[in-house]
């Protein structure tokens, strides 16, 4: 075994799942700052290196805090950039990496089932993928009707390409906990209008009981054991 290897598996030895964890989204910010730094991410000057840190960064960790005006400070690829890393960043870089290998046919090492249960599904199962999958499949059916509720009410303020952009990423926003919005305002337009605050609302109350949490209510909806649930 040559130098490489053993400091390889050294290495190895030393990303511990919380390690990695933490990684992934010291990674995720980095690359959202680079993109974000980025000409076409900005719909005037270029943002500083500082605001498209800041701005990764409380995007990924779904802070909702804000320095720039996303609206207008960003252009349409900018505010695509932080709709997908608020988008990981809520649901967690594990689950895309687990549901990625998955599609791909590929199986899931040893570290990586080690990662999920100690970062994603806190009690030992042999049927994480599965669960994780059904988070997913959970997450984009909810996001999916909030964009089509809130699409309803924005059609009538925006022309339809404009309405649909909004709604998507408020409700993906909101699902996220993250508190992003294209609105200058955020939804200060929009007070007293109940499709608006209610779809809103329900978001953030379905995203913010946890993904486990609404796993398990749908399991329990359906009376039918996880292990039994079609992959």
């Amino acid at each position: 075994m040559n130098i490489a290897q053993l400091i390889g598996r050294s290495f190895s030895r030393r990303l511990t799942p919380p390690r990695i964890f933490i990684l992934s989204f010291a990674l995720l910010i980095l690359i959202g700052t680079i993109l974000l730094r980025m000409p076409f991410a900005s719909s005037g000057s270029r943002l500083s290196f500082v605001d498209a840190l800041f701005s990764s960064a409380s995007a990924v960790c779904v802070t909702g805090l804000a320095v720039i005006d996303i609206g207008k400070d960003l252009s349409l690829a900018g505010q695509i950039v932080t709709l997908v890393l608020f988008q990981i960043g809520g649901l967690g870089i594990i689950t895309f990496s687990v549901v990625l290998f998955g599609l791909l046919g590929r199986g899931i090492s040893f570290k990586g089932r080690e990662i999920v249960q100690s970062t994603f599904l806190h009690t030992p199962r042999h049927d994480f993928l599965v669960i994780v999958r059904g988070v997913l499949r959970f997450t984009f059916v909810i996001e999916a009707a909030g964009a089509v509720l809130l699409f309803i009410r924005f059609a009538e303020d925006f022309p339809p390409a404009v309405a649909f952009f909004h709604a998507l990423y408020n409700a993906v926003s909101a699902f996220n906990n993250c508190g992003y919005s294209l609105f200058s305002d955020s939804l200060m337009s929009y007070r007293g209008d109940w499709l608006v605050n209610l779809t809103v609302m329900g978001l953030i109350v379905l995203g913010g009981i946890g993904f486990i949490v609404g796993f398990a209510a749908y399991v329990l909806f359906r009376r039918t054991p996880p292990n039994q649930m079609s992959r």
